[in-house]
């Protein structure tokens, strides 16, 4: 994945967190990747689309990007 994800769990770790697998970190991280998506989607209705900026576009383009590149829906693993 990446290696600040690495590093914040190495991080977590070495300050005493147990019982918080690498597996598991990896996991949480490519779940909240989604979160991102909610910003974007809310900018796009309070921008004004016409400014040619397509700022709102870009958030979201690049969320959806990320979100596909760690597999974030593949995070969710229904019982």
């Amino acid at each position: 994945m990446g290696r600040l994800v690495r590093r914040y769990h190495e991080r977590l770790v070495a300050l005493g967190v147990s019982d918080y697998s690498w597996e598991q970190c990896l996991q949480h991280y490519r779940g909240s990747v989604l979160y991102a998506l909610a910003p974007g989607i809310a900018m796009l209705g309070a921008l004004d689309a016409t400014d040619g900026r397509g700022l709102g576009d870009a958030i979201v383009l690049r969320a959806l990007l990320h979100a596909s590149d760690v597999d974030a829906f593949g995070a969710f693993v229904l019982a």
